[in-house]
């Protein structure tokens, strides 16, 4: 049981890792001008949303990595509704530019770790109530 925890605590580092550096890659993408990413022309409310979502996105991700990684509940959602938000914003993508579904892997990524380590993510608000919790 020891063991497996400790395996599992390296995947919960790695996937929040991988999170954290998808966010950062979003907010470093806001800086550079929408109409140089796609090979189309985007008009101008495109353009806006891609902003926008790459923001709030890149946000969203940096501000849940940390409860994530301590295995709170409140980590879990965030990190399972930004995720989600990732994939819609990225399926959407795909209709002005295919690369768009390389976006797609890290959530997934951290969707399936979700699902097969909610366990994990039975303590609430870093307090650690449970006695198996991820960093006890």
């Amino acid at each position: 049981m020891r063991l497996e925890m400790m395996k599992n605590r390296r995947w919960l580092i790695l996937v929040t890792l991988l999170i954290l550096v998808q966010s950062v890659m979003r907010l470093a993408l806001t800086q550079v001008d929408s109409s140089q990413l796609v090979d189309m022309q985007m008009t101008e409310f495109q353009a806006g949303f891609v902003q926008v979502m790459l923001y709030a996105l890149g946000i969203g991700g940096i501000a849940f990595a940390y409860p994530f990684l301590k295995g709170t509940r409140v980590g879990m959602y965030g990190i399972l509704g930004v995720n989600l938000a990732t994939i819609a914003f990225d399926i959407w993508g795909m209709t002005i530019q295919w690369t768009a579904v390389m976006g797609m892997i890290v959530p997934l990524v951290a969707i399936a770790f979700i699902a097969m380590n909610r366990e994990m993510f039975r303590c609430r608000g870093g307090r650690h109530e449970v006695a198996d919790c991820v960093w006890n």
